[in-house]
């Protein structure tokens, strides 16, 4: 079961953005979190 969890995890994260659109033109700084809730699922994200 440990097995599938990682495997889980891997996939989880893969469907988050690895890095935020770069806009020089806005005048402000745009920051995201990734607070997991759980092992697996329950997480929260936001920008």
């Amino acid at each position: 079961m440990e097995g599938e969890l990682r495997a889980a995890r891997r996939i989880q994260a893969a469907l988050l953005p690895e890095a935020l659109p770069d806009r020089p033109d806005r005048p402000f700084t745009l920051r995201a979190v990734n607070e997991p809730a759980k092992r697996v699922a329950g997480d929260f994200f936001d920008f």
